[in-house]
């Protein structure tokens, strides 16, 4: 089992952290503007800072085990291919 990269992870939440800054700035505009509806943005916004919070806890070590066993083993996530035979 490949070990966690936590200078990958760190950039990943920063990232994360920008996003969520990023769309509680230009919602609000999107939204006055009809692009996009209130309650699109909002499940948006919670969305992002969803995942900003799900890779926190890989990185402090407090979500479940086998999700820090497995995350960034892309192995785990492949779909097997359907035989077309």
């Amino acid at each position: 089992m490949a070990e966690i990269d936590f200078n990958l992870l760190q950039e990943l939440i920063n990232c994360a952290k920008r996003e969520v800054a990023l769309r509680y700035r230009v919602y609000p505009r999107l939204v006055a503007s009809g692009k996009m509806t209130q309650q699109q943005a909002d499940k948006e916004k919670a969305w992002m800072y969803a995942i900003q919070k799900a890779l926190q806890k890989i990185y402090d070590g407090t979500a479940p085990l086998p999700v820090q066993q497995s995350f960034l083993n892309s192995q785990d996530y492949i779909k097997p291919k359907q035989w077309h035979g």
